[in-house]
């Protein structure tokens, strides 16, 4: 987590996307609707800025992912803690 400046308070996220955009970096935040994150992919004149709502599925074992401006959904195994 941030400690300080504007992205105080705040998590450091990583997203690979294979065969894509390769590595996309940002940050993500707990919020009352889910952990949202945002993310710079590609650089350049190849750079895209993503973003998108996380949620665990009602079983608990997965993370699903809304991304925003209709970008689809995805789901990931959760391997968290169960705390979370």
């Amino acid at each position: 987590m941030f400690e300080s400046g504007e992205a105080e308070g705040k998590n450091s996220v990583s997203w690979i996307e294979f065969g894509g955009d390769g590595i996309c970096v940002g940050i993500g935040e707990n919020q009352s609707r889910g952990y949202r994150i945002a993310l710079k992919c590609g650089e350049g004149d190849d750079e895209e800025c993503i973003a998108g709502t996380a949620n665990k599925t009602s079983d608990g074992e997965s993370v699903k992912i809304k991304w925003d401006d209709g970008g689809g959904t995805d789901t990931l195994d959760w391997i968290g803690d169960d705390n979370v």
